[in-house]
């Protein structure tokens, strides 16, 4: 069964909702940060927060690292351990965040593809409550093609939280 992306912040908790970023190759070809959410009404509980490639990463040595910083105080965190260089990934490749800070944030081949760096899906589902703020990519190396959708998948803790695709 497909489940429709739910964007509904009338009520809280319970009922998760998944935001789609679609990405663009300016992103990368640019070889500086990008935001890929904010969050704005309240803190969220983040359930999931994944990048499956859509277009096979080019030449160059993006290192993807995720930063959140809060609208309270602008404090910048980093939210993993920056990833090996992404160059050469094929369509379908998952990029998961593990909930944890300090972790890498973990490749995963694409389905039907072998790579030995299958990941592990049964580690997915740590969480993490987030207040009002960004979400974003540290690079800053270009890649001379690719595109990579984001998903984050959260729940509203406070009535009127949202989060936005940037």
């Amino acid at each position: 069964m497909v489940l429709p992306i739910n964007e509904d912040t009338t009520t809280i908790g319970a009922r998760a909702r998944t935001t789609l970023k679609v990405s663009t190759a300016v992103e990368w070809n640019s070889g500086a940060d990008f935001d890929l959410y904010v969050i704005t009404g309240g803190p969220i509980l983040v359930r999931y927060l994944y990048g499956v490639v859509s277009t096979t990463m080019g030449v160059g040595n993006a290192i993807p690292q995720l930063q959140y910083t809060s609208l309270d105080g602008a404090v910048a965190t980093v939210m993993d351990l920056a990833m090996a260089a992404i160059a050469g990934h094929v369509d379908g490749s998952i990029y998961v965040w593990s909930g944890a800070v300090g972790n890498q944030m973990a490749p995963a081949a694409a389905l039907g593809h072998a790579d030995s760096a299958e990941y592990e899906w049964q580690t997915l589902g740590n969480f993490c409550i987030l207040a009002p703020g960004t979400i974003d990519i540290i690079n800053g190396v270009l890649c001379n093609a690719g595109e990579v959708d984001w998903y984050l998948t959260w729940i509203p803790l406070r009535s009127g939280c949202a989060v936005t695709a940037q």
